[in-house]
């Protein structure tokens, strides 16, 4: 009897030593699939004058694109860089709306001076209406009435 309890140990154990070493590869796949082309950066910047604009660049994806704010205001001659690989709502001015950073760089909305402005991977959303990803594009979007 105790060398059936022997080799039904060693199996088990042969079992969850495979087990464990599948789930670290897995793991390790997954996690690197979910990080690998980094989170979004955006750039919070005003002029001199206080006119604001942001910039979203995403390295992996060769995207840098400006949105300006026509007609807008805020605290002049500021230059603040965020990245978004993990949940916050802490922006300079506006708020976060929504932000999915599962797999990066993932989708972020935020709301800027009564605007809908949303990065996807494939494409820039603002006030539900598509922009095509540009070599350093620049969007200008004018105030609400």
């Amino acid at each position: 009897m105790a060398r059936n309890e022997d080799g039904l140990m060693k199996h088990a154990a042969l079992a969850l030593g495979i087990a464990v070493a599948l789930y670290i590869i897995s793991f390790s796949w997954i996690e690197h699939r979910r990080t690998f082309r980094g989170p979004w950066e955006v750039g919070f910047e005003t002029d001199g004058a206080g006119r604001p604009a942001v910039v979203f660049r995403q390295a992996a994806l060769a995207i840098t694109q400006t949105v300006a704010f026509a007609g807008e205001m805020a605290t002049p001659n500021m230059d603040v860089w965020q990245r978004f690989g993990e949940a916050t709502n802490r922006i300079p001015f506006g708020k976060v709306v929504f932000q999915d950073p599962t797999f990066l760089p993932g989708t972020l909305t935020l709301e800027l001076f009564g605007h809908e402005v949303e990065a996807l991977p494939r494409v820039l959303v603002i006030d539900k209406q598509e922009h095509v990803w540009e070599p350093n594009g620049r969007v200008e979007v004018r105030k609400r009435n």
